[in-house]
């Protein structure tokens, strides 16, 4: 029989051994636990900075997309109010050209007219010469041709445009005023009111607009168009006052 006494201390070796182990087993467990759990916090910490980035850049495309409906809704009611804007402006110019057009056919009729009666009184002076030379009986047709000459000056003042500085303009109406006066005083009253307007028209003329809209608008509101209306009349009244002259001659002629 194996004695107790000689398996004491293999028995007490082997305890002593058996907890070392354990203990070993255990720390070396531990240690790798630690690692593997050191490297996966490290990964979490890697995919948590990830997906804070990611979030980040979502957050900035959101607001940039958030903006580009904004500016896509602002560019919406700029097309909007800009093509309301264009359709009031092609029905204004298409007015405009009208009027336009019916201001130059009358231009072109007074021109024509100016320049018809220009001949006939050129027409009338030779007359007056050639039977003057011969005949005591014309003394009346030649009293009748003075105001043939004021009539003549006054047509070619008429001929001429409007400059376009305010100090120029006012010496031509201030020539025509005189002018006309010459040739029927009831002329003064009319000229004196296209005075009156001239400061009103280049007040309007010489301002700078942002449109052609915005001009053509201040045309009509501030009065301007008024200095075209009386000048047209004026022009009107002198060139009927020139024919009641020229009616006069043609009488006393025959």
């Amino acid at each position: 029989m194996v004695r107790w006494s000689s398996l004491r201390l293999p028995i007490a070796i082997t305890t002593l051994i058996i907890p070392t182990l354990f203990a070993l087993g255990m720390a070396a467990g531990y240690s790798l636990y630690q690692y593997r759990a050191s490297g996966l916090q490290a990964q979490v910490h890697v995919q948590e900075n990830r997906i804070f980035h990611l979030e980040t850049q979502a957050l900035e495309k959101q607001t940039e997309i958030d903006k580009f409906y904004s500016d896509v809704s602002v560019f919406k009611t700029e097309v909007v109010e800009l093509t309301a804007e264009l359709g009031y402006v092609e029905q204004f110019l298409t007015e405009q050209e009208s009027m336009t057009e019916k201001a130059e056919l009358e231009s072109l009729e007074l021109s024509d007219l100016v320049g018809e009666l220009q001949l006939e009184v050129e027409q009338l002076k030779l007359e007056n010469k050639r039977y003057s030379e011969s005949h005591d009986e014309l003394k009346p047709l030649r009293a009748s041709l003075g105001p043939v000459e004021s009539d003549r000056f006054l047509l070619i003042e008429l001929r001429k445009d409007l400059p376009g500085t305010r100090r120029g303009a006012l010496l031509h109406w201030e020539n025509l005023k005189r002018l006309a006066i010459d040739v029927d005083p009831a002329l003064g009253p009319k000229a004196d009111r296209v005075l009156r307007l001239l400061p009103t028209y280049f007040d309007w003329y010489e301002q700078e607009y942002e449109s052609l809209v915005a001009r053509l608008e201040e045309y009509f509101n501030t009065g301007a168009v008024d200095f075209d209306t009386v000048s047209s009349d004026f022009e009107k009244s002198a060139l009927l006052a020139v024919i009641d002259d020229l009616d006069l001659v043609v009488s006393f002629a025959e």
